[in-house]
């Protein structure tokens, strides 16, 4: 079971196991509220009001399809946007 990258030495904030690194692995350029909130170790609820409070962009595409992207992650965790694509 991974829990740490062995490129950048990221772990996991609920120590399960990875399948790509959210800092130097993921490419995936949108991600929806779950997926999200597992990257930054928080609820979707949290993600939920955080959208709504403004703090976080998501695009939405149609009625209940809403994504966030990938520079949103970066944003908030602090991250250029070159290490991210990988």
């Amino acid at each position: 079971m991974i829990t740490t990258c062995p490129k950048c030495g990221w772990q996991s904030p609920d120590g399960e196991e990875i399948l790509r690194c959210a800092r130097c692995c993921y490419t995936k350029e949108f991600m929806d509220y779950a997926e999200f909130g597992r990257l930054l170790g928080v609820s979707i609820k949290t993600i939920q009001r955080l959208e709504k409070q403004g703090q976080i962009k998501a695009v939405r595409f149609g009625y209940r399809h809403i994504r966030i992207h990938r520079s949103e992650f970066n944003r908030l965790t602090g991250l250029p946007e070159e290490n991210a694509s990988v």
